[in-house]
C-alpha cells in the first residue's frame, strides 16, 4: 500500500462514521480517484466506501458507482451518511448527535431517503440501498453498546 493509501486509511479511522466526510469531499477529484483506486484492490479501508459514495455523489456520478438503476435516484452525500447510520439501528437522535445535525434535519434527509428510493420507511430503505449496491454490509456501523 502507498504511503498516501496508508495515510487516507489512517484518517478514515480516525474520522469515524459520518465525521469529517465533507473534509473529505473538499479534497476532490484525487481523493476520490484514490479511494476507486484502493476500492477496486479490494484495500479500502471501513468507513472508505461511504466516502468514496459521498465524493462521487458530489461530483454527479451515481453515489454507489454503477450505472443509475430504474427507480433510484441519485443520493446526495449527508443522504448516505444518514442511510449508513439507519443501517446501524441508531436512532435520528443518535445519527443526529454523530452527524453534528438536529434531530428535525435528519428526519428530513430519511424523508428525501424514502421519496428518492421510493419506499415508505427505515427498513425498506436500507433494504432498497443493498438492493441497489448502495449499502454493503462492510461499511455496516454499529452503535457502541452501554
Amino acid at each position: 500500500m502507498s504511503r498516501a493509501a496508508g495515510s487516507i486509511a489512517r484518517a478514515l479511522e480516525i474520522a469515524g462514521p459520518g465525521q469529517y466526510t465533507r473534509t473529505f469531499i473538499d479534497l476532490g477529484p484525487p481523493l476520490t480517484e484514490l479511494l476507486a483506486e484502493l476500492a477496486s484492490n479490494g484495500s479500502l479501508p471501513k468507513g472508505g466506501h461511504r466516502v468514496l459514495m459521498a465524493c462521487r455523489a458530489e461530483s454527479g456520478v451515481p453515489a454507489s458507482g454503477l450505472p443509475r438503476r430504474e427507480g433510484a435516484e441519485a443520493l446526495t452525500w449527508r443522504e448516505l451518511d444518514v442511510l449508513l447510520l439507519m443501517d446501524g439501528n441508531f436512532t435520528n437522535k443518535e445519527i443526529a448527535r454523530l452527524l453534528g445535525l438536529d434531530e428535525e434535519m435528519v428526519t428530513r434527509h430519511a424523508a428525501n431517503l424514502y421519496s428518492k428510493l421510493k419506499v415508505t420507511g427505515r427498513g425498506d430503505a436500507v433494504l432498497r440501498a443493498y438492493d441497489l449496491g448502495v449499502l454493503r454490509t462492510e461499511d455496516r456501523e454499529t452503535p457502541p453498546s452501554n
